[in-house]
């Protein structure tokens, strides 16, 4: 067995630096791309209500929080997942995802690959399923969107139902679920997505509170789900200046709002976005960037053990 020097550097440390330095530069280029959205959309803020000031940067928290729960019960099989390494992950991906070509995910799968020994299928995997419950979420909400209608019943109360409905699958003892416990935990994720697309919906209703227009829930809803959409196609999904000029050519017929009064209000809603992410995602990336040392350091059997 061989024994190294400790007084030599391990050879993962060089690679971990450079790594470290190349998120953190792309982080900063993230936000010095988007300065002028970040100037004009604080401009725009004259006298907005409290509780929507505190709503726009929350949402954006609460979204992130929802990210780390689904990757955590996603990746529940591998074994020594620090869940503040997991959540640190989904905030640096999501600043980088700001970026073209969807480099967060990229930069997420390389990570997890090199120290948690997570294989990039499974993070190719992993990213396929959350697109998932994305859509499942949004053909639901379509659905709800439709119901509340006829039946009278507030959205809202119907939204919360069903999002109470589906992670209360988790209460259910095991024995009574047998062979349909695959069913019941994607049933508990879902909950959660749906949960998420209930923070995004708030989220546009703080927007355009902001500017002074009151949106519906229905209208929130359905313009949530549009940004969910969007997130979705491949390559572009949350890149900046796609989103925003969808929304605001779909406000007219989805929410009977002009698409300069919503293209104001995602600017703005999206602005914020960027400077609550910029914060988080550059603290993450930092997290990260120390982890990768403490983790290039460890002894090549200290590590996780490998998942098939």
């Amino acid at each position: 067995m061989n024994h190294e020097d400790p007084s030599r550097p391990r050879r993962g440390g060089r690679p971990a630096t450079i790594v470290g330095l190349g998120l953190l530069a792309a982080a900063a280029t993230a936000v010095w791309m988007q300065r002028d959205t970040l100037v004009e959309a604080w401009t725009r803020i004259e006298d907005p209500p409290l509780w929507a000031v505190l709503a726009l940067p929350l949402s954006t928290i609460g979204s992130l929080a929802i990210g780390t729960v689904l990757l955590r019960a996603l990746l529940r099989d591998i074994p020594d997942l620090d869940r503040r390494d997991l959540a640190a992950l989904v905030a640096s991906s999501t600043l980088f995802n700001l970026l073209p070509l969807k480099a967060g995910l990229v930069g997420r799968a390389a990570w997890q690959r090199r120290h948690q020994r997570v294989p990039i299928g499974r993070s190719v995997l992993v990213a396929v399923q959350m697109a998932g419950l994305t859509a499942a979420a949004i053909v639901l909400a379509v659905a709800a969107i439709v119901l509340a209608g006829p039946s009278g019943i507030p959205l809202p109360a119907i939204w919360a139902g069903l999002a109470g409905g589906l992670l209360g699958l988790g209460l259910l003892p095991h024995r009574s679920v047998g062979r349909g416990e695959t069913l019941v935990r994607f049933g508990v994720l879902l909950g959660w997505r749906v949960v998420d697309v209930a923070i995004w919906s708030v989220r546009f209703v703080a927007g355009f509170a902001v500017i002074g227009i009151d949106l519906d829930p229905g209208a929130a809803l359905a313009l949530a789900c549009v940004a969910a959409a969007t997130g979705l196609v491949p390559v572009v999904g949350t890149t900046l200046g796609v989103r925003e000029w969808v929304v605001a050519l779909v406000a007219p017929s989805l929410a009977g709002i002009a698409w300069e009064q919503a293209l104001a209000a995602e600017l703005l809603a999206r602005g914020v976005e960027i400077a609550t992410v910029a914060v988080v995602g550059g603290v993450a990336t930092w997290w990260l960037w120390r982890r990768s040392f403490v983790r290039s350091e460890r002894p090549e059997d200290g590590g996780a053990p490998s998942a098939s």
